[in-house]
């Protein structure tokens, strides 16, 4: 439920930019649009990379302990990654 809370309002507004009030779901009372509002972006990349993917970045290094619900069955990966000296594809 908390997941489909955060992708409802990116697919009804189509981006990720904050479009809602969190304790109604409505649009009134927040910057429509506002391009100031990235921490949205950043939450839903934390989400895919950290509870999909499991990733856990340490000074070592990064691990993996995926978790996908199972709402979000499916093939799942990320292309491109860049990671300290290193472009990835994750499958």
């Amino acid at each position: 439920m908390g997941l489909a809370s955060i992708y409802r309002a990116a697919a009804l507004f189509n981006t990720n930019k904050e479009n809602m009030v969190a304790t109604t779901g409505d649009y009134a009372g927040t910057q429509i649009n506002s391009d100031r509002q990235l921490w949205s972006v950043a939450g839903t990349l934390a989400t895919v990379y950290r509870i999909f993917f499991g990733m856990e970045f340490t000074p070592d290094g990064i691990s993996f302990t995926t978790f996908v619900p199972s709402a979000y069955t499916g093939d799942k990966s990320i292309r491109n990654f860049k990671y300290r000296n290193a472009i990835l594809t994750i499958i």
